[in-house]
């Protein structure tokens, strides 16, 4: 055992492993005692903090193991790219499709024509490859070599396998795009900052994190803690996951990162499997306003 690693537990969930560490609320610089959701059968605590209401789990996977997981193969489909091109993808309509050319018509709100975006942790470049079709200067990076070769060869986009911490572009970026990324990353407080240094003054974050008001998660919360589920929580989706945001919580956060939330919203299943119709449009529409499903988009300015 590393030497490092030897006061740390090593567990196995599913095809992960990793050694273990007790934390805190990852956004209060000093959190209070935290409230008690949940223990998992591996002795994993989903606990709440009272003052900016994020929940988060602990002990969790320290930062070395963490990154291991995304390096595994089993964690990406990797089939989904034979053969692949634009065109098919985009006339295909799948639901990564959909999903890029959400985000892209998301961006184009606040960005316009020629302005330049950073997609952080942009795994193969799909949200690259919709955006600069949609007359965007997007880039993107991301830890997993094994994706960005993807991303390189196979969809021909800008994209480059670098920590965060150590990119050192020639310019700052209007837009910066952090998706489905803040909830698995070891501090997500100086996730922030580092995208703000990245961002021009009064430029644009945007941000999709799980939602524990989402109207799914809050039932399947409650099953768990009343025992009328035996899934141990297994919507956390840890150990990849390492917590639940809210509003409020992601307020918080990005008050601490120097930032202003400007627009919550949260996307339907039905919106992102392109399921529209008179009755889906109504659900789809709620579901936006009201931030019903398990996933929240933020809009964020820097400061200026």
């Amino acid at each position: 055992m590393n030497d490092m690693n030897q006061d740390k537990p090593l567990a196995v969930f599913g095809i992960f492993s990793g050694y273990l560490e007790p934390t805190s609320c990852p956004i209060c610089p000093s959190p209070p005692v935290p409230k008690h959701i949940f223990r998992m059968r591996e002795g994993i605590d989903i606990l709440g903090c009272p003052q900016c209401g994020v929940h988060y789990a602990s002990p969790r996977f320290d930062e070395p193991s963490l990154l291991k997981i995304y390096e595994n193969e089993e964690f990406t489909d990797m089939a989904v790219y034979d053969g692949w091109s634009y065109e098919s993808w985009r006339q295909g309509r799948s639901r990564s499709w959909i999903n890029s050319n959400l985000k892209t018509q998301l961006v184009k709100r606040y960005l316009g024509d020629g302005d330049s975006i950073l997609d952080v942790g942009c795994s193969t470049g799909q949200f690259v490859a919709e955006a600069r079709k949609n007359n965007l200067e997007a880039v993107g990076i991301d830890t997993s070599g094994m994706l960005i070769n993807i991303g390189q060869t196979v969809l021909n986009v800008p994209v480059h396998q670098v920590d965060i911490n150590d990119y050192r572009p020639e310019q700052k970026f209007k837009g910066l795009l952090i998706w489905d990324v803040l909830e698995h990353v070891f501090s997500p407080v100086d996730m922030l900052k580092r995208c703000a240094d990245l961002m021009e003054p009064g430029g644009f974050l945007f941000a999709q994190v799980p939602n524990l008001q989402g109207t799914s998660n809050r039932l399947k919360s409650f099953a768990c803690r009343t025992g009328l589920s035996k899934k141990d929580y297994g919507h956390f989706g840890f150990p990849p996951h390492l917590y639940f945001f809210d509003k409020r919580s992601l307020t918080a956060l990005a008050n601490v990162a120097g930032m202003d939330a400007i627009h919550f919203e949260s996307w339907s299943h039905l919106l992102k499997d392109g399921k529209h119709g008179f009755l889906n449009d109504i659900v789809i529409s709620a579901t936006k306003k009201y931030c019903l499903s398990d996933y929240i988009v933020i809009v964020a300015q820097k400061r200026t």
